[in-house]
């Protein structure tokens, strides 16, 4: 299914997360935002210049954007033996809410906070 084609959410959705791809940045917002009451998504901080995105950006709707204090790592397919690098790009969090009104917060999180969050976990044994 196209997401920039749909004319509405599905049934029970009322909240959009996503890392969509840059060149579609700003079609995906406005569609998402139509779409669901909350959005959020991870984009470049440059997604924060920008006249032409005046109507994402500048409608009080914008609650929260939280940036990286540390770049993020490159995801490399599994397997990968090459050198470990991190991306020369810096990246933020944008959270949209239509029941925010006034100025968007600014914010930063480290990746790192979140690391021992994301390693597998060993299942539980079951006792004999």
């Amino acid at each position: 299914m196209d997401f920039l084609k749909l004319h509405g959410a599905p049934f029970g959705v009322d909240c959009i997360v996503t890392n969509p791809p840059y060149k579609h940045a700003r079609a995906f917002a406005e569609k998402a935002v139509e779409l669901c009451p909350r959005v959020m998504m991870l984009l470049r901080l440059a997604f924060y210049e920008g006249i032409t995105r005046g109507s994402l950006l500048d409608t009080g709707t914008l609650a929260r954007v939280h940036v990286f204090r540390k770049r993020l790592p490159m995801m490399h397919r599994d397997g990968w033996d090459g050198p470990k690098a991190t991306s020369m790009t810096a990246f933020a969090w944008f959270v949209w809410d239509r029941s925010h009104r006034g100025p968007t917060t600014l914010g930063r999180l480290s990746w790192e906070d979140f690391v021992d969050e994301l390693e597998p976990q060993p299942l539980p044994v079951a006792a004999e």
